[in-house]
């Protein structure tokens, strides 16, 4: 930009108050000073943001830029308070500012490059981008064309013309970038992140059902309306890359409603679908844009410019290489210049209104049905638009019957405030006179207002504001008359009354249109001020015109002007030009309006955080466990008031007897005898009843007292646990309300699974199709996210290694395209996933063998063909022998296991060869709660999943069979193996008590039934689930742990994983024996890093010391190998995910088995802290890297020649 003198020197004034005040803060020290470092720091911010409102004020972008820049690093530096002090106190804060300020004065080069200097200082943690820098240089040379350079190469400067190109290159590709404006509104971003990933999974199916021959007209409507959504909300929050590629999927299929398209585009539209997916989960990760996507974009832009020409080829093959000769367009002119051109139509900048994009976005590729129905309305359309002029049609009070519901209902929280704030501002400006920040304020609010209406789709509310806010811009800088007060009044009434109409699903008000007509006129006045350079005046009441006036006027408005200042005049959209020169397409009846759901309004939805469930989850299941210890503490007080009840009655049924004993003996002693007179009297005679009878008689009252007070202790006791009862009953359906906050159906998986399969057929050149069945089932979000990656490797390995080649199909008979059916079922708390395919299925033998060479078993072992089959879910099985980007590297089908593992979840494999294979998943339905059977076991509760009971069965002796010194029980006409769970448990064994009846628990395994038998059989409970640390996660038959009533922690039981090794020798027992053969080598050691080469720079040296040498990924994939062999010693890095070095060796020091075992860390941390944290978890020996041969040869002897010693020692002892 160009400053003249004055507005330069008026400038540096501010830049150098703000320098003032920035010094004035770095001299402050809040150890000597009364002050903290978080108020240097917020006067710090104060001063920079004060520092960006000046830069906006002057319209100095290239400084508004960098200025941001620098509010990001003062921002970045708020976590380290003491770095943060250290640049302040240095000036790093204020030297740039007076650096440009100074320049701003004086006209030399050399405070140029102190600036770039300061600027591109290594102080900074985040670095300036050279654009931006290169971009303030350049303004404060006041348009010199010689540039300051930031590199020194002189040919740089001293560009030739043939270079252009390449940086027009550069620039396209860097609009390829996925990321959003740095502008936009955190909500509407969150909001955006919501919405899209359904409508992108929604689009990919539309697509799927096109590409599958669906040549229905509402199919195809249906894609490019969501297509239209996809394209709106990206272009809204800034994601230019996802704006252009929706944009032209929705051009294309828009055309294909009333044209069949050829093959090679239906194909591009799918391999666009999962770019687009792709893309957002991209996006998620902060990533670059899919590789394939500047293909496919130049792709169907040629292929929307063929269309668009109304051209049709029958032979589509040369159809990319001639689509540019169709339409005399340049070759250069990508969506992304397109959707930047647009803002260029309302001459503003495109980072300025954000959703201005949108709103002209829709005027291209939106065309009203009124335009294809009535042919002699095309030329008033066009006036109407050209003069902005609104009809009822154009403004429905209503959103898109599209729109997401959460962005709906973001819609209707946060307008009210924003409606009543502006409404307001409105009437201060109306009755006096503001400064230049309150019209900035009243703009931005316009702004919001108008952005969040166009996404949903009220076009009344957005195009009022907007009108608004362009009055607001002008008012910043320049005075707006007082006539124009009223209409701004007004104005504020009619905001509130349309969003008060929208809420009552009315219509506009009736001033609507008279009050927009006003504000465009004005609007338009201000534009030809601004072009005549003097305030605008009243508009004029317009006459009614006929159509011939307008367009007369049109087009006489239209003429160029004579004035050496070009005016500014709206156009129509490019759509509307280019329909002229199109054929006329057949009109298509518009969808019906959008209905105002009522629903949606008085039901608002809350967005909360995964966290906050947990912690809700958390808390309902204490109330649970709570009500449960309140009811059994209720049941033993009336348990107790039992027994007290009882002993009452027997204390009554002895007084009673103590009471007819005293009155015997007062009858005896009341006799009179012959001896003593008639006129003598006795000493009871005035009281029958001596000091006995009165203590008996206040016992009775007392007993009579306590038993009415027991009964009342009864009643209230009983009234207490049908409270308890009503509260554990409003728990538990609180904890299923919590519960099912966390459930997603299965289906939105569907496009991603779809779409992995698509992708390896294109990387095998297969064919195949995946048919899912059941998707519509609801479970934990946790576990489908844990299914995510099972599934893709699962899915993967199918096209891989089970479909065959084409060829290969034809040659057996099969159709060319390979079958993958993928079923979801609900059984009890479980989901079964079924995965089966047509293909060649798993050689098991292979499998075996190449399990005896890779040493994962003995050569001996006899295994069953299950048991073969299981052994490819062994970490680092491959029967590949190259490794590809797909397959081949020993690692899908582990993680397969250890995900299903991590839920709790078991896998059952099954094959037939050239027939194909099934893959069984069973995990829970939620990883929150369970359904258990609680029983004791050797004087310990555990609990037993109710999913892994057939039932519980009363065992007679007659039932009970003994065979082979093993007892059967005979169960629905077959013999049953009756096993202790204690021994399936590694706990002592007990022997089953023949001599009396007694219920055994009947479990089912792979179609086979097992008789339990335990201690006792106690009572089903509802729990909640807690997982086990990953270090142990490796006990054997246990998914995790839960609390009881009585403050007691029950193991919940793995049955699949007890049962599994019953019928022969399993594939673990075989690895044990294996392991024992192993063991007998005493030079084995474990190498444990989570880096490939680092694993094998240690092996190889080690294997060249003639070490037997294992390796592991981690901490938790070490425990998992060191519970199956036993090392000498163990080698291992610090740093790794899942377990870290420290973890794994304090894991090692808790078991007694391991306590001993030598750890020899090696890593590249060589501070004392870190030392000293190794030395602490029980390290014998630290090294960093990296390491030398020498050095490792010495530190490994050592430890095993120590190792020799001891065993020698104890031998000798």
């Amino acid at each position: 930009m160009s400053l003249d003198s004055e507005t330069k020197t008026a400038l540096a004034e501010e830049l150098e108050d703000v320098v003032m005040e920035l010094v004035g803060i770095s001299q402050l020290s809040p150890s000597e000073d009364d002050i903290s470092t978080d108020s240097v720091f917020h006067s710090t911010e104060a001063e920079i943001e004060r520092l960006s409102d000046i830069t906006e004020l002057y319209d100095y972008p290239e400084l508004h830029t960098v200025t941001l820049w620098i509010h990001k690093n003062l921002l970045k530096l708020k976590a380290d308070p003491d770095l943060f002090l250290q640049h302040n106190e240095a000036g790093l804060f204020y030297t740039w500012i007076e650096l440009i300020a100074t320049s701003l004065r004086e006209d030399e080069p050399e405070l140029l490059l102190e600036v770039q200097e300061n600027l591109q200082s290594n102080d900074w943690l985040i670095k300036i981008d050279k654009k931006d820098l290169l971009s303030l240089i350049d303004s404060l040379k006041n348009g010199s064309d010689n540039k300051v350079s930031l590199e020194t190469d002189e040919s740089e400067q001293n560009n030739t013309p043939e270079s252009a190109p390449e940086k027009t290159t550069t620039a396209t590709e860097s609009s390829y970038q996925l990321a959003w404006a740095d502008d936009v509104h955190p909500e509407l971003l969150e909001a955006f992140f919501i919405e899209i990933p359904d409508l992108v999974a929604d689009f990919a199916e539309h697509i799927d059902r096109i590409s599958q021959g669906g040549e229905d007209k509402e199919t195809h409507q249906s894609a490019a309306r969501v297509a239209h959504t996809i394209k709106g909300s990206s272009a809204v929050v800034g994601i230019s890359a996802v704006a252009s590629l929706a944009h032209k999927l929705e051009d294309i299929l828009e055309h294909s409603v009333d044209n069949k398209l050829p093959p090679v585009v239906s194909e591009l539209l799918l391999e666009s679908a999962d770019c687009l997916e792709a893309m957002f989960d991209s996006l998620a990760t902060q990533s670059p844009a899919p590789a394939e996507y500047p293909q496919l974009l130049e792709q169907l832009t040629q292929w929307d410019k063929k269309f668009s020409d109304g051209y049709v080829d029958e032979t589509v093959d040369e159809a990319t290489t001639d689509a540019e000769k169709i339409i005399d367009k340049p070759s250069d002119a990508t969506p992304e210049k397109t959707i930047a051109d647009e803002d260029k139509i309302t001459d503003k900048p495109s980072n300025a209104t954000i959703e201005q994009t949108i709103t002209d976005a829709d005027k291209i590729t939106d065309k009203p049905s009124d335009e294809k129905t009535d042919k002699n309305n095309t030329e008033e359309t066009a006036t109407d638009k050209l003069t902005d002029k609104p009809t009822d049609k154009q403004y429905p009070l209503a959103w898109n019957k599209d729109v997401h519901p959460e962005l709906l209902d973001a819609y209707m929280s946060e307008t009210p405030a924003h409606v009543i704030e502006i409404a307001q501002l409105l009437r201060v400006i109306s009755k006096e006179k503001v400064d230049a920040k309150t019209y900035k304020k009243a703009s931005r609010l316009s702004h919001t207002i108008k952005g969040t209406s166009a996404v949903i789709g009220i076009t009344a509310v957005a195009d009022f504001s907007q009108q608004l806010e362009e009055i607001f811009d002008y008012a910043e800088e320049n005075t707006l008359p007082k006539s124009l007060s009223p209409l701004l009044n007004e104005s504020a009434d009619l905001l509130e009354s349309l969003y008060d109409s929208l809420l009552s699903e009315g219509v506009p008000p009736a001033e609507y249109l008279p009050l927009y007509e006003r504000l465009c006129d004005w609007k338009q006045h201000i534009d030809k001020s601004e072009t005549k350079q003097q305030s605008p005046e009243e508009p004029a009441v317009k006459k009614k015109q006929s159509k011939a006036d307008k367009q007369e006027k049109d087009q006489l408005d239209d003429e160029p002007s004579i004035s050496s200042t070009p005016l500014k005049i709206d156009l129509p959209p490019l759509q509307d030009l280019l329909s002229t020169a199109m054929p006329v397409v057949p009109p298509v009846a518009p969808p019906p309006a959008a209905k105002i759901q009522r629903a949606n309004l008085n039901e608002s939805t809350l967005r909360i955080p995964v966290s906050i469930i947990e912690q809700l989850l958390n808390f309902s299941s204490d109330l649970i466990t709570t009500n449960t210890q309140l009811a059994d503490h209720v049941d033993s007080l009336l348990a107790e008031r039992k027994n007290t009840s009882e002993r009452n009655e027997r204390i009554r049924t002895m007084l009673d007897e103590l009471e007819w004993a005293v009155n015997q003996q007062s009858s005896k002693n009341n006799k009179p005898s012959n001896s003593q007179k008639k006129t003598d009297f006795d000493n009871l005679e005035m009281d029958s009843y001596n000091e006995l009878h009165s203590i008996t008689g206040l016992l009775s009252e007392s007993i009579d007292d306590e038993r009415e007070t027991s009964i009342s202790l009864l009643q209230k006791l009983n009234e207490l646990k049908g409270q308890i009862h009503t509260q554990k009953s409003i728990s538990r359906e609180l904890n299923n309300t919590v519960l099912n906050m966390r459930m997603e159906p299965i289906k939105i998986l569907t496009p991603r699974l779809k779409r992995i399969v698509r992708e390896t057929c294109r990387s095998t050149g297969k064919q195949a199709k995946l048919e899912i069945i059941g998707d519509d089932l609801s479970i934990d979000t946790d576990v489908i996210k844990g299914l995510i990656d099972p599934l893709l490797h699962l899915l993967r390995n199918a096209v891989d290694h089970g479909i065959e080649s084409p060829k290969n199909r034809k040659k057996q008979g099969k159709d060319k395209t390979g079958k993958i059916l993928l079923t979801f079922t609900q059984q009890g708390d479980q989901v079964v996933l079924t995965l089966k395919d047509d293909g060649v299925g798993i050689d098991a033998e292979k499998i075996y063998q190449t399990a005896i060479k890779k040493g994962i078993i003995n050569k001996a072992s006899k295994l069953s063909k299950d048991e073969k089959l299981r052994l490819i879910l062994e970490a680092g099985f491959s029967t590949q022998e190259t490794v590809t980007d797909i397959s081949g590297r020993g690692v899908g089908m582990d993680v397969v296991n250890t995900a299903v593992k991590n839920m709790s979840g078991n896998i059952t494999i099954s094959s037939t060869k050239n027939k194909g294979s099934e893959i069984q998943l069973q995990v829970p339905l939620t990883l929150s709660a369970a359904n258990v059977l609680l029983v004791k076991v050797l004087n310990n509760t555990v609990a037993i999943p109710n999913s892994s009971i057939h039932q519980i069965h009363y065992l007679t002796q007659d039932e009970l069979i003994s065979k082979d010194k093993r007892l059967f029980v005979v169960f629905q006409k077959q013999n049953i193996p009756l096993l202790s769970l204690s021994s399936l448990l590694d706990w002592s064994d007990t022997a089953y008590s023949q001599d009396k009846n007694q219920s055994v628990i009947i479990v089912e395994h792979q179609t086979k039934y097992f008789a339990l038998y335990v201690d006792e059989i106690l009572k089903p409970q509802e729990i909640t689930l807690k997982t086990l640390k990953p270090w142990m996660t490796n006990v054997k038959g246990v998914n995790g742990v839960c609390l009881l009533a009585n403050g007691v922690v029950s193991p919940v039981l793995n049955m699949f994983d007890l049962l599994r090794t019953l019928d022969t020798n399993s594939v673990s027992s075989t690895q044990n024996n294996d392991a024992e053969i192993k063991d007998t080598k005493t030079n084995k050691i474990l190498v444990v890093d989570d880096s490939l080469s680092n694993r094998k720079a240690l092996s190889l040296m080690l294997q060249a010391l003639d070490y037997d040498v294992s390796t592991a990924i981690d901490g938790f994939d070490a425990l998992q190998k060191i519970e199956k062999t036993v090392f000498k010693l163990i080698i291992t890095d610090l740093e790794m995910p899942k377990m870290d070095g420290l973890e794994l060796v304090e894991s090692l020091r808790s078991w007694s088995k391991t306590q001993q075992l030598p750890v020899i860390m090696v890593t590249s941390r060589s501070t004392e802290k870190h030392r000293v944290l190794a030395d602490q978890a029980g390290v014998n020996a630290y090294l960093t890297k990296p390491v030398d041969n020498a050095t490792l040869k010495s530190t490994v002897e050592h430890f095993f020649l120590e190792n020799n010693l001891n065993m020698q020692q104890k031998l000798e002892g």
